[in-house]
């Protein structure tokens, strides 16, 4: 319980934090928000909340966190609302502006795929939350190990590696 509460914990200030940077870089000095810095902090404060809901799973699903009914249940709603965001969030196209992102130029050039990836983990994300409804922690298990598979695939196709490597891809 003490893990999962520091891993919430972290969440909330990783979204502050990325909240507050974004605030910060769209007053520019009375200048207007670049659409693209704009669209790309979006991204990333969504990946962000959809990462720090989804490390408790894949904790207790790896048997690193004791099993808990209730955070699973919470975050699989959470993630379920959050994966729905994801083509949103991924709307414009910033692969030829110039700022920094780690989403790799392939999302745009092949946005019908990256969309369809998006839709398998929506699909996933809800068969997560049908398992826990049906009460096996083995089928919990299974589904957060589906969920992760996805979530795998697509930074390995559409993300750039981060700083010193550590699988796949970008926000």
């Amino acid at each position: 319980m003490q893990k999962a509460k520091k891993a919430i914990l972290v969440t909330i200030t990783a979204v502050t934090a990325v909240t507050m940077t974004a605030a910060v870089l769209a007053q520019g000095g009375g200048r207007r928000p670049n659409p693209d810095q704009t669209a790309v902090q979006f991204r990333e404060a969504l990946m962000t909340v959809i990462g720090g809901t989804a490390v408790p799973l894949i904790l207790m699903q790896r048997g690193r966190m004791p099993y808990n009914a209730e955070v699973v249940a919470k975050n699989a709603r959470n993630l379920n609302t959050l994966a729905g965001m994801i083509p949103d969030a991924f709307e414009r196209d910033t692969s030829s502006a110039t700022v920094k992102t780690m989403a790799l130029p392939v999302v745009w050039q092949n946005h019908d795929e990256f969309l369809m990836t998006a839709a398998k983990l929506k699909t996933q994300v809800e068969a997560l939350d049908m398992a826990v409804k049906g009460g096996s922690q083995d089928d919990v298990k299974t589904a957060i190990m589906n969920v992760g598979a996805v979530c795998n695939q697509c930074h390995m196709k559409f993300r750039q590696s981060p700083p010193g490597g550590g699988g796949g891809g970008g926000r």
